[in-house]
């Protein structure tokens, strides 16, 4: 099965917290040309959390409108409640997404049979494809491949998973577990450095967030690996290694990534909704400088 590379794109917003489509259009129109195998809206980098119900399908029904047939497109429609989850992600599909990629209720934590069974009738509910989201650093729990494997009897429309896991242990174990039984099911990293890793255990790549800042290295980087070519494949590891520091810059990381994009050279604002705060003049210092190693 061949590597994959998805963005999960940054969202672009006026002074107002409005989404700025037409910045959001010059974005979109950069990661197509860029040669990425896909587009998801509304992940953690877009700052779906910001977004209330009526912005968030807003935001879905004009992206997909100007996507829709150019690229796949992916929408996140996790919510706090599963009735917004449900509503939110049939809209989306309804609007032309490939599918919908659900993180699960954060704030308050769960056991086994509580994550199985919001899944469970998110699932029942929905016509088309399901992503499952897995970050527990934000949700206070984990979707186990003991959970992954229970769902999958159940529902054909769950067709794949993002680890959003720095350890790449959890996914290889993940990939091990479920992929020897329903092996069409497709594993990838939330984190780009985790890419190589998650393929040469037979995950299908990542959704990731530099490919915001440079999506034809990171389509090089899949096409590398693609035509076996491990000199090309860890030559760009190195690259994106480096580029890891933009994670690290601000927290959460989008100020200094938007930051980024304007630098060079995106009609875009380098404001995130709050809680998160622009990238302040050191931090915009260290953007700058990790640019110069890659302009």
């Amino acid at each position: 099965m061949s590597a994959e590379y998805i963005c999960p794109v940054l969202t672009a917003f006026h002074k107002d917290g409005s989404v700025d489509m037409e910045a959001m259009k010059a974005l979109f129109d950069h990661l197509i040309e860029g040669g990425l195998d896909g587009i998801a809206i509304m992940g953690s980098s877009g700052e779906f959390y910001s977004m209330t119900l009526a912005d968030a399908k807003a935001f879905a029904k004009a992206s997909l409108a100007y996507l829709k047939g150019r690229i796949p497109v992916y929408v996140g429609t996790g919510r706090l409640t599963l009735e917004e989850t449900v509503d939110l992600s049939s809209f989306a599909l309804g609007c032309g997404a490939d599918g919908v990629m659900v993180v699960g209720p954060y704030y308050i934590g769960t056991d086994s049979e509580g994550i199985f069974s919001y899944y469970d009738q998110v699932a029942e509910k929905l016509p088309g494809d399901i992503l499952l989201y897995n970050y527990p650093d934000r949700t206070g729990f984990d979707i186990t491949s003991d959970i992954v494997l229970r769902l999958l009897e159940r529902h054909s429309n769950i067709v794949g998973y993002k680890d959003t896991m720095a350890a790449p242990s959890h996914t290889r174990e993940l990939i091990r577990s479920v992929k020897s039984v329903y092996p069409e099911f497709r594993v990838y990293s939330g984190y780009d450095d985790n890419f190589t890793h998650v393929l040469l255990s037979g995950g299908n790549g990542c959704i990731a967030a530099l490919s915001n800042l440079k999506p034809g290295l990171c389509a090089q980087w899949r096409d590398a690996w693609n035509r076996e070519d491990l000199g090309k494949v860890a030559e760009i590891q190195r690259i994106i290694d480096g580029l890891m520091d933009f994670y690290t810059i601000s927290t959460p990381f989008m100020p200094a990534m938007k930051y980024a994009l304007q630098k060079i050279g995106f009609p875009i604002l380098a404001d995130c909704k709050l809680p998160a705060l622009p990238a302040s003049l050191i931090q915009r210092k260290k953007v700058e400088q990790l640019l110069e190693g890659i302009l």
